[in-house]
């Protein structure tokens, strides 16, 4: 139940993040060497390299993940896709939100996997989410 409680709490706070179109974030461009807490980066891709463990969760808006390394916490991508190589191990739940999740069959997920199909429109300018009701 507390986890349930967990997932729905992170979920609606990522869509507030779009939906608001404000976001403070502690950012690691792709290709940097660290070890770290949460990763939030919006506008360009996160590489978690083979060797690198991020010890919290991984959420990238307007750009993609690839995660060859470990992931203590949830992958949360917003329009943009997820990708899992051979050696990726992700410890919480893998999440696209207008993107789709490549999952090599050796990668490691001990949550759940879950793709949210809506449309987004991603341009130079950023992210612009869109309902089509």
């Amino acid at each position: 139940m507390c986890a349930s409680r967990h997932r729905t709490a992170s979920f609606l706070v990522i869509l507030t993040v779009v939906f608001s179109g404000s976001l403070t974030m502690a950012a690691r461009p792709a290709g940097e060497e660290t070890h770290c807490e949460d990763m939030v980066v919006t506008g360009d891709k996160i590489l978690v390299e083979r060797d690198e463990v991020v010890n919290g969760d991984v959420v990238c808006i307007c750009g993609d993940i690839e995660i060859a390394g470990t992931v203590k916490g949830d992958a949360v991508s917003i329009c943009g896709d997820l990708v899992l190589k051979r050696t990726a191990v992700v410890e919480g739940d893998v999440v696209a939100v207008g993107g789709k999740i490549e999952k090599h069959k050796e990668a490691k997920v001990h949550g759940e996997s879950m793709s949210i199909g809506i449309r987004l429109n991603r341009d130079e300018g950023g992210c612009d989410a869109r309902s089509s009701i």
